[in-house]
């Protein structure tokens, strides 16, 4: 009788080496095929804009916007195996909520009532616009789809609240975090 255990391990090593390689591979396939088409989209977006109303070239600007943002995801994703730090700068979170609320309007919460209750004092937020804009546009997904077919309510609360924390490690220090952003549906719960 022979031990294989080490055979076995290094059977799975190589196992697991090859099935990253093809995850790569195929995010890499993936994100080409769906950059055409967000150039497509922009490009169009961008010629629309210039002749367009001014009602229409804030919608416009959207369709414009939202491609880099999906990009921006895309190469985000390229490169999943390692782990690459966000840069954080500072920012409106209203003008983030406003950007949200109009996305959310012109597709998945068309003709639901979305009431901003926003603090006008509050002070820039350190954050990542992308990562921001994709965290609310979730959590405005999941309650528009909370929210029932008639009289659909959504109520977006902006406030500074003292005393808040949050540790991000073992042995690291404590960061305030005095913003709250509150996202609630008129929808019958769980």
């Amino acid at each position: 009788l022979h031990e294989r255990t080490i055979a076995a391990q290094l059977d799975t090593q190589v196992t697991r080496r090859r099935a990253g390689r093809s995850v790569a591979a195929m995010a890499g396939t993936l994100a080409h095929e769906v950059r055409n088409p967000l150039s497509g989209i922009r490009g169009a977006a961008q010629l629309l804009e210039a002749t367009a109303s001014l009602d229409d070239a804030s919608l416009l600007r959207m369709i414009r916007e939202e491609p880099d943002r999906i990009g921006n995801l895309i190469d985000r994703m390229e490169v999943f195996g390692a782990s690459v730090p966000i840069t954080t700068t500072p920012l409106n979170i209203h003008r983030i909520l406003d950007h949200v609320c109009t996305v959310a309007a012109s597709g998945f919460a068309k003709g639901v009532t979305i009431d901003r209750r926003f603090d006008p004092s509050l002070p820039p937020v350190m954050g990542h616009r992308d990562a921001l804009v994709q965290v609310f546009l979730n959590l405005l997904k999941n309650a528009a789809e909370a929210s029932p077919d008639q009289a659909a309510e959504i109520i977006i609360t902006t406030r500074y609240e003292t005393g808040l924390s949050m540790t991000e490690g073992l042995g690291r220090s404590r960061s305030r975090l005095p913003i709250v952003v509150s996202i609630q549906d008129n929808g019958a719960g769980i």
